[in-house]
């Protein structure tokens, strides 16, 4: 198996951080593939927000990637964060993955996390 790619992450305009990344693979019983991504990310004091997308051909295989496991058709995913000054860091999250037979696993999540004490934090998530 072989596998070459490139990627890069650069500031853009309002603050913005994009990514972007493609890579091909060759192997010997199913031929080439690629699997490119996308991203942007934007971070102010008190917020972050991101969101990346990626898809691959049926004939991508990541290195160590076993030969009769497909690889993910395409993964959507974003995030949102807000930290107060007093009352701690509220986020929210969703992703959406599909399979190359059409299955599609959809998750929202939520989240709290607050300082307690000098050394500790205490987390939520559902």
């Amino acid at each position: 198996m072989q596998n070459l790619g490139l990627g890069m992450v650069t500031s853009l305009p309002w603050q913005l951080l994009g990514k972007a990344g493609v890579s091909a693979s060759q192997e010997r019983t199913l031929g080439s593939g690629n699997q490119w991504l996308l991203g942007l990310e934007r971070q102010t004091y008190r917020n972050t927000v991101s969101a990346q997308v990626q898809t691959a051909s049926i004939n991508y295989r990541a290195l160590g990637q076993d030969v009769a496991v497909n690889p993910t058709k395409q993964q959507f995913a974003g995030n949102w964060t807000y930290a107060t000054a007093d009352w701690g860091s509220f986020s929210l999250g969703f992703a959406s993955i599909r399979q190359f037979d059409d299955t599609q696993v959809k998750t929202v999540s939520a989240g709290y996390s607050m300082r307690v004490g000098e050394r500790a934090n205490l987390s939520l998530t559902a």
